[in-house]
């Protein structure tokens, strides 16, 4: 991979094709490094004032990347859902009937038998 000049910019270029691959790859633990590197370089970038072309390309790779990791996101999101459904044997639908007295319909939580 052919990494870019040492500039703030640069490198900020560099580690956001890093997030990149960490994203795409589902490394999902090492995510949260890239954040104060990200503080970090954002900052130099700053003070270093880069030309337009670069400021639009690190505008790009950082929409790709949010876009990335919103659906990382949902489908932690939705992971989590699946294991809570699974957990509690999903939704139930609780109602009355015309003399007050109450019913649940659905899923019932799953039970386990122990033996001795």
């Amino acid at each position: 991979m052919a990494r870019n000049d040492a500039t703030p910019a640069g490198r900020l270029l560099d580690l956001l094709a890093d997030e990149r691959r960490a994203l795409l790859s589902g490394d999902l633990a090492a995510l949260p490094a890239y954040i104060v590197a990200k503080e970090t370089l954002v900052a130099a970038v700053e003070a270093a004032a880069p030309d337009q072309t670069m400021l639009e390309r690190l505008k790009k790779a950082a929409a790709s990347n949010q876009a990335l990791l919103d659906a990382a996101l949902r489908g932690v999101r939705a992971a989590r859902a699946r294991i809570d459904v699974a957990r509690n044997g999903g939704a139930t639908l609780n109602t009355y009937d015309a003399k007050g007295k109450s019913a649940t319909y659905g899923a019932t939580r799953p039970s386990f038998e122990r033996r001795a």
